[in-house]
């Protein structure tokens, strides 16, 4: 169904790719990283052929060989990319960050991750605004009371259970900010399953946030 979803341009990361190009983003130009690869299969096969390189990271040995075969362009690690993005030496114009939802969200990614950033990056990532049920259905794990603990932690609330889209990403452009870097713009995505031909949203969405460091900005 994924094959139907792609050729009717219904993915969320294609409507993520024709933002982005709507803004004026060059794709072909990106270096691009998917952190948490898995297989391939949810978002690194659709944009991969678009962008100028990417390399991704896995943890887990065993998907390697599919993920080689789904993205046979890309230069594919297996590593822990908690350890991986404080190390790298790299930089990229383009992070990719599609973690499965549990209490540890990506937060422990942060703020390593503006490290690896270009001076001129988009960062698109899985957020989940609140606790409902689309964002649960699976997820028996999720918005219990570590959860909300880190999720209070991570984006300075009093309200983790519920927060509202442009303070979550007003929270990433304020830590953003911290690290020399500057939003100029972001847009969010719904993301949604295929059930059928016809997509179903589930509750949690990617954010694609664009940031630029200025000149005289001096690099962590």
């Amino acid at each position: 169904m994924r094959g139907t979803g792609a050729r009717l341009g219904l993915l969320h990361i294609q409507k993520v790719m024709r933002g982005m190009h709507r803004r004026g983003v060059d794709l072909t130009e990106l270096r691009a990283l998917e952190v948490f690869g898995y297989t391939g299969e949810r978002l690194a096969k659709y944009y991969a052929p678009r962008v100028r390189s990417l390399d991704v990271w896995e943890l887990d040995p065993r998907f390697e060989p599919v993920l080689r075969r789904n993205v046979p362009s890309a230069a594919v690690k297996i590593t822990d990319s908690y350890e991986e993005i404080k190390r790298t030496s790299k930089e990229f114009d383009l992070v990719v960050i599609d973690n499965f939802i549990t209490p540890r969200e990506h937060f422990d990614l942060f703020p390593a991750v503006f490290r690896v950033l270009s001076d001129d990056a988009t960062v698109v990532m899985i957020v989940v605004p609140g606790d409902g049920k689309q964002s649960r259905s699976g997820q028996s794990n999720i918005f219990g009371a570590e959860h909300l603990q880190r999720r209070s932690d991570f984006y300075c609330t009093d309200s983790p259970g519920g927060i509202p889209l442009d303070e979550l990403a007003a929270r990433y452009g304020s830590l953003a900010q911290q690290h020399g870097l500057v939003p100029e713009w972001h847009f969010f995505v719904p993301r949604s399953e295929l059930k059928g031909v016809l997509p179903r949203k589930n509750g949690y969405y990617d954010l694609v946030l664009k940031l630029k460091r200025p000149a005289q900005a001096v690099r962590a």
